[in-house]
């Protein structure tokens, strides 16, 4: 909508890189003018640097509302209430300002990104950014989250550690769907971590080989995730059109692994190793569960309870061994999938 037609309000979302200037700076200097256009206009932010620190956010006076994590539903739900002149009292997933002073609303619970609606791609101009950059590229995200807790990663506050991710079938639908109707020639996986559930980026790929729609397309992912796959499934990525893959190195350095949680993210694999290992040591699984933010309660004599996500379970503690019992392990791993945490 533009000015002329008097626009409820205008979003301002900062994305993740955009070196040189930075995102947040772009975003300000963008606020700044849009305020002084239209001062009755509010101004909301949303993305990763407005979700982690709100308040500070808030503080300025460019910005009038926050949409905290997932943000889909609460800027459809915020629109419609200023557009109604209602308040914003009770929207979950946002903060803003009143009479000068912060609220602070509760957070939305997220939702399912296959409940979500395809975007509205019709809407872009692809030959306008042709023109401009000399490529037809498209940014796409097949899932959202990471379930590791790695203490240098927004991801794990932002997504609370929940991997959260479109279903097979639509990624190769829409996906080949959008190259064949726009005529792309490159598509950037913005997700996280693809390559979290190896399984599903193998079954991608061979989607997008089946297809016969040729484009080429790019991830980021974790470097021990990489290691897992075989050689075959790495000459398939190739195959199925990928032509740059991301990643960060590991530090040589086991004190700074320490420091930045790894030790959790190992855990979490021994759980779901096949077959199930013998060698697990207990006091790491409580220590993951805390890191998952999971409620522990101790009950009579060794039983421990545990509650994450609306799943529950009783467990009891290895004594006088140290190590995890096999049987319970597997219900360790059962509690976790349930609860929706995979390696």
């Amino acid at each position: 909508m533009g000015l002329a037609n008097g626009p409820v309000a205008v979003q301002i979302e900062e994305a993740r890189e955009r070196p040189p200037r930075g995102p947040i700076r772009d975003a300000v200097e963008a606020s700044k003018l849009f305020r002084s256009l239209r001062p009755d206009a509010p101004i909301i932010y949303g993305g990763w640097h407005p979700s982690l620190l709100t308040g500070e956010t808030l503080r300025e006076d460019f910005v009038d509302v926050v949409v905290r994590h997932q943000g889909e539903n609460t800027l459809i739900e915020i629109l419609q209430r200023m557009e109604a002149g209602q308040p914003l009292d009770m929207v979950q997933g946002c903060w803003f300002k009143q009479n000068g002073q912060i609220r602070m609303n509760s957070d939305r619970p997220s939702i399912p990104l296959s409940n979500l609606p395809l975007p509205a791609y019709d809407l872009i101009d692809f030959d306008a950014y042709a023109r401009s950059s000399g490529e037809r590229k498209l940014p796409y995200a097949t899932s959202i989250g990471c379930p590791y807790a790695c203490n240098y990663c927004t991801d794990m506050v932002f997504y609370n550690r929940r991997f959260n991710a479109h279903d097979v079938d639509r990624v190769v639908k829409e996906v080949t769907g959008l190259v064949r109707r726009y005529d792309l020639t490159e598509v950037a996986l913005v997700d996280s971590n693809f390559l979290v559930d190896v399984h599903r980026a193998v079954a991608i790929a061979e989607g997008f080989v089946r297809a016969g729609v040729p484009f080429q397309w790019t991830f980021q992912a974790s470097t021990d995730l990489l290691c897992r796959m075989t050689d075959a499934e790495v000459c398939l990525l190739a195959q199925a059109g990928v032509s740059h893959m991301g990643f960060g190195t590991e530090s040589a350095s086991q004190e700074v692994l320490a420091l930045m949680n790894k030790k959790h993210q190992r855990t979490l694999e021994a759980i779901f190793k096949q077959p199930v290992l013998s060698n697990v040591i207990w006091k790491d699984v409580e220590s993951l569960m805390r890191y998952l933010k999971t409620e522990i309660t101790e009950g009579e004599g060794s039983r421990v309870r545990f509650a994450l996500n609306g799943v529950r379970a009783t467990f009891h503690r290895p004594h006088p061994k140290k190590e995890t019992d096999k049987g319970a392990l597997v219900s360790v791993r059962r509690f976790l999938e349930n609860a929706g945490v995979k390696p």
